[in-house]
């Protein structure tokens, strides 16, 4: 929706079943809200919305504020904690002759995915840890990267002598697996050592 400036007077975003609308006068945003609204309620599937804020709180995850005239998106104080115990326990597993636990390494890694949506340059270092959680399926190379096409023929071929090759019925998640070899150095890279308004994104 645009004004007699030509410049966008007002606008709705939506996550699911919440609803959330935007736009450079409080009035204006109020009444795109009202007309989402009634107009999901007229289909007969109501959503959420929220009444315009420049302070909305959290939201799908972030938390998106505005301080002199610059947008910033963070996450709450308790995500940001909870990634620093994760990062902080990855460093202590790694070094356990046992290896880490593949299904507390696959709950973290759900979380730091989730945290990705709000931190995109974090993405890139998540490589160890989903490496890592795949490290016990065949047809890798000892970095643990899938093989190429040239690489799967010749494994396939000298199958008998290629520990990373095994049959289709053993394919099965064990209890632990073993951090691969770019796993310390992504650790190391996204260790929260850093106050969180040092990785704030500015959109």
């Amino acid at each position: 929706m645009q004004d007699g400036e030509e410049r966008l007077a007002c606008d709705f975003i939506s996550y699911v079943d919440y609803v959330r609308s935007g736009g450079k006068k409080r009035l204006k945003a109020r009444a795109a809200s009202r007309r989402v609204a009634t107009k999901f309620n007229w289909l007969g599937s109501a959503r959420k919305r929220s009444d315009p804020s420049q302070t909305p709180g959290p939201w799908a995850g972030s938390v998106v504020s505005l301080h002199e005239g610059v947008i910033t998106i963070s996450v709450t104080q308790d995500r940001w904690d909870k990634a620093k115990k994760i990062i902080l326990w990855l460093q202590e597993v790694m070094a356990s002759s046992e290896g880490i636990k593949h299904k507390t390494l696959e709950h973290h890694q759900g979380f730091l995915v989730y945290l990705v949506r709000t931190y995109p340059m974090l993405n890139p270092y998540l490589k160890g840890i989903h490496l890592t959680l795949d490290s016990w399926r065949p047809y890798q190379g000892t970095d643990r990267w899938k093989l190429t096409s040239r690489e799967l023929q010749q494994a396939l071929m000298e199958k008998e002598d290629n520990p990373w090759v095994i049959e289709m019925e053993d394919f099965a998640a064990p209890k632990f697996v073993k951090p691969v070899p770019r796993l310390q150095g992504d650790v190391e890279a996204v260790a929260f050592s850093s106050p969180q308004n040092d990785l704030q994104s500015e959109l």
